[in-house]
């Protein structure tokens, strides 16, 4: 549902889904993570989005390629480099995916 909600530009709705979700105890999982960050990235919700990594470091699963290419992702659309940069530097096997989240982060703010 959560994904469904991103995929159609809903991004509020779909942080107060997460935010219930949360609240009830229901385990978050790798793809609900995903969505959850794609909505943050749009919504530019910094306090959320740290919530989120919080969350990601806990459930142990801020070593996986795809989860570290959309946290880059995010923190570079709200303009949080370093904290970009952190993700990417944290990354064990770094795949063409983070590479390039990395990579267009610095480009798009203007550090070719």
């Amino acid at each position: 549902m959560i994904g469904g909600l991103v995929n159609a530009d809903h991004h509020i709705n779909a942080l107060a889904l997460f935010d219930s979700m949360l609240k009830a105890g229901i385990e978050v999982k790798n793809a609900t993570v995903m969505s959850v960050l794609r909505a943050c990235a749009e919504t530019e919700a910094l306090s959320v989005e740290k919530k989120v990594h919080m969350i990601v470091k806990e459930k142990r699963i801020d070593s996986k390629a795809n989860v570290c290419t959309t946290l880059v992702d995010m923190y570079a659309k709200s303009g949080c480099l370093k904290s970009a940069r952190n993700v990417f530097d944290n990354v064990m096997d770094k795949d063409v995916f983070v590479w390039t989240a990395m990579i267009s982060a610095l480009a798009s703010h203007g550090m070719f």
